[in-house]
């Protein structure tokens, strides 16, 4: 059997038309995938790297038509083989408006019951962006559907049937020079991606040329059946000790107050773990330093904690990574103060859009209560809901 050759826009509107089919067929087929299961290696090259970046994946997805939000679910694991301090693993799961990430020590998770904006987003809604997200069989459709339908940018395509798969070309021109050249090929009749090759800023210093090859079993494993207790039963050390989520500011009371590991002022560091007991209720202050009412807000604290009727803990964490402007606002510690300097991660965890704001948190780690920014009764606010945390 020969090979067929269709090139977009290079032939008469008969052939394009054949071709835009041909093309239809195959994302056709994609989307028709049902359950899927592949391993796969992917290799980053870069033009200043002596050797290649190497990730070994596992690739998992199953349709969910029940679900509005995205017709499927997914469990991508992967391992960063060549990782200069060793293999490094990580994971990226959705599943019924619930989508989890993994990587370098930092588990994130956003549910939609939580805040629908991050799923909404178009192709930039966290189920679709996901590392190696767009490896599955779903989201090349997708792609290749909105390159297809782009009449912003200069795609041109081509599709070349052989013996058992076809290959898709795509390249993408600016000003008469090809930026980006991919090739999809695909086994057929089940569509199922054999290797994706992508060369990206080409001619450029930056220039990258990232490849794919997917390999399966003879047995697949089952549909996926995702659940929250499933992930945390085969990532538990993600789960257990590096859990951080998404939600607004506003949705934290009644929550455990987020994981963190943050530099202290002392120049040890202070380590929480989610669901983790605290001393005594706590205040923890999200606070910068070079911001409007810093210097008001500590000051309006510590009347606030002093009048309470038992010893409480402050928390001050300061999103500065200067020591001396924490240094100036602080000052020296009062019995029970600890303070934590480059909080940013913190604040982005809890949900803080705007600072500062005051987390109160009781024995058992749970947040009881939230204040946004400083105003002038910020002392009896503190007093008040802290009375009740003893």
């Amino acid at each position: 059997m020969k090979s067929g050759i269709i090139t977009f826009c290079l032939l008469g509107l008969a052939a394009s038309a054949y071709a835009s089919e041909s093309l239809d067929s195959v994302i056709g087929g994609l989307e028709n995938i049902g359950c899927f299961d592949a391993r796969a290696r992917l290799a980053v090259s870069l033009p200043l790297n002596n050797d290649d970046i190497i990730y070994d994946l596992d690739i998992r997805q199953s349709p969910n038509s029940s679900d509005r939000l995205y017709p499927l679910e997914y469990l991508i694991d992967f391992t960063y083989v060549n990782a200069p301090s060793g293999p490094s693993q990580g994971f990226s799961a959705y599943f019924n408006g619930n989508h989890y990430r993994y990587s370098t020590g930092r588990l994130q998770e956003y549910h939609v019951s939580w805040d629908s904006i991050p799923f909404n987003m178009g192709a930039g809604s966290v189920q679709h962006t996901a590392q190696f997200a767009n490896l599955l069989p779903a989201n090349i459709a997708r792609e290749l559907r909105a390159m297809e339908s782009d009449t912003l940018r200069d795609y041109r395509f081509s599709v070349t049937r052989r013996d058992g798969s076809v290959d898709v070309g795509v390249t993408l021109d600016n000003d008469g020079e090809t930026v980006m050249s991919r090739k999809y090929r695909f086994e057929t009749p089940s569509m199922r991606p054999l290797s994706i090759t992508t060369e990206s800023n080409i001619g450029a210093i930056s220039e990258q040329i990232v490849t794919a090859t997917f390999t399966y079993s003879e047995t697949p494993r089952s549909c996926l059946n995702l659940s929250e207790e499933e992930l945390a039963k085969s990532y538990a050390d993600a789960f257990a000790n590096y859990r951080v989520s998404n939600f607004a500011i506003s949705q934290l009371p009644g929550k455990q107050l987020p994981s963190f590991r943050l530099p202290r002022a002392d120049g040890k560091r202070m380590i929480y773990n989610r669901g983790d007991a605290l001393d005594s209720p706590t205040a923890v202050v999200l606070v910068d330093p070079t911001a409007g009412f810093a210097d008001a807000t500590v000051k309006a604290m510590r009347e606030g904690i002093a009048a309470l009727p038992y010893p409480a803990q402050t928390i001050w964490a300061c999103v500065s990574t200067a020591p001396m402007a924490v240094e100036e606002l602080i000052g020296e510690e009062l019995p029970g103060e600890i303070t934590l300097l480059n909080a940013r991660s913190l604040v982005s965890d809890t949900g803080a859009a705007s600072l500062p704001v005051v987390i109160l948190v009781g024995r058992d780690g749970r947040v009881a209560d939230v204040v946004l920014g400083y105003n002038n009764n910020l002392a009896e606010v503190v007093i008040q809901k802290m009375s009740i945390l003893k």
